[in-house]
C-alpha cells in the first residue's frame, strides 16, 4: 500500500498527502467531496499512484514481471474492512462495516458512494471509458453496485455502490 508499510513503495518526498492524514470526506445530507485517484505507468516502467493530482510515489518496475508494457485489466470497486472476524463462522461472519453511506446503491446520489468517469489509457495514451461489466458484489444482500450510466449533470460515466453490510437484518452471509 502507499503507506510504505510493505517496504516496496517508494514515497515521493515532495508529496503533500502523508500516510494517516485526514482528508475531506462527504457527509450524508451535507457537503459532497470527490477525490481523484490515478494509477499510471511511467516511461521507465514504474507504477505511480496519485491522489488529487498529488504524486504520492511509485512501485518500481522491477517488482512486476508481467506489467512491463502496461496492464491488461482495470477494475473499479469498493471494499469493506472487518476488524473483528469470527473464526467460528465460514468467511469470518457478516461484516458489520457499511460501504459508503451504508445505503444500497439504488438510493442514488448524493446518498451513496459512487465512481465517476472510470477510464484507462491505452498504449497510445488515449483515454478509454470501459464497457460496463456487470459485477455482482460477493454479498448482494449486504452490498450493491449499479451499472454505469451517464451522469445527468456532467455526462460522465458513473456508477453507484454501497450497502449496510451486517447492520441490515437482511444481510445473509454464507
Amino acid at each position: 500500500t502507499w503507506d510504505e508499510r510493505d517496504g516496496a513503495f517508494v514515497a515521493n518526498p515532495f508529496r503533500h498527502v502523508r500516510p494517516g492524514q485526514v482528508v475531506p470526506v462527504s457527509v450524508l445530507g451535507g457537503a459532497q467531496v470527490e477525490h481523484l485517484l490515478t494509477i499510471f505507468q511511467s516511461p521507465t516502467g514504474d507504477w505511480w499512484i496519485a491522489f488529487d493530482q498529488d504524486l504520492l510515489g511509485y512501485y518500481p518496475a522491477s517488482l512486476f514481471k508481467m506489467l512491463n508494457g502496461g496492464g491488461c485489466t482495470a477494475a473499479w470497486y469498493a471494499e469493506v474492512y472487518n476488524p473483528n472476524p469470527d473464526p467460528n463462522i465460514s468467511g469470518g461472519g457478516p461484516v458489520k462495516s457499511e460501504m459508503g453511506s451504508g445505503k444500497f446503491a439504488a438510493v442514488g446520489r448524493p446518498n451513496v458512494a459512487y465512481v465517476r468517469k472510470p477510464e484507462f489509457y491505452d498504449t497510445s495514451w488515449f483515454s478509454v471509458v470501459p464497457q460496463d461489466i456487470q459485477m455482482t458484489p460477493n454479498q448482494p444482500s449486504c452490498y450493491t453496485r449499479e451499472s454505469m450510466i451517464p451522469d445527468p449533470v456532467s455526462g460522465d460515466s458513473i456508477f453507484n455502490l454501497g450497502g449496510p453490510g451486517g447492520k441490515d437484518p437482511g444481510c445473509q452471509w454464507p
